[in-house]
């Protein structure tokens, strides 16, 4: 049987469990950074001493790659049909993006931890989302990196303070209402 706990104490169990996992994901291993565009993820490789391989950038304990800003989109209706139209927000891979997407899957296959370095505000976390739910990611730790200055200290600074991704899931769900409506 579940015990009644006052809202208190289930943001303190909430607090306890978000920092044993974590601190669990970090030990674990290799992290996967995503920035929105090419230019962030080169600067934040930059700031923490990575080198480029390929496409994206690789050290000892991370991946940083971009995603080219929405890779994801919804799938269009045809408006020619008999009304009503009942909306089912599926996405598909944006047009040209299909090898970003590939890429962003082969690597995330090696990492432990996914890290969304998207924009901050909500167009960044909606991106990432798309990207974490496409790729059927959601079970891996995330964190996120809310850069908003672009200075190699505010780089290392935000990297040493990643705060666990469920803290933005109000902002997520407002990106991802807006994104339907505009849509609708």
């Amino acid at each position: 049987s579940r015990r009644r706990h006052s809202r208190g104490s289930w943001q303190r169990d909430s607090d306890v469990l978000r920092t044993v996992l974590r601190a669990s994901a970090v030990a674990a291993g290799l992290k996967l950074i995503i920035a929105e565009k090419p230019k962030v993820a080169q600067q934040i490789a930059s700031a923490v001493g990575v080198k480029k391989v390929g496409n994206h950038f690789e050290g000892k304990n991370m991946i940083i790659t971009s995603a080219c800003g929405h890779v994801l989109e919804f799938k269009e209706v045809p408006w020619n049909v008999a009304l009503p139209v009942f909306p089912r927000f599926e996405l598909q891979v944006s047009k040209g993006k299909e090898k970003m997407v590939k890429e962003i899957k082969q690597l995330a296959s090696r990492a432990d931890i996914l890290v969304n370095a998207c924009d901050a505000g909500r167009e960044g976390e909606l991106i990432f989302r798309r990207i974490q739910e496409w790729l059927k990611l959601k079970k891996m730790p995330v964190e996120r990196l809310w850069l908003q200055s672009l200075t190699e200290d505010a780089i290392r600074s935000a990297v040493q303070n990643a705060r666990p991704g469920c803290d933005y899931d109000n902002l997520a769900d407002a990106a991802d209402c807006r994104a339907r409506w505009d849509w609708l």
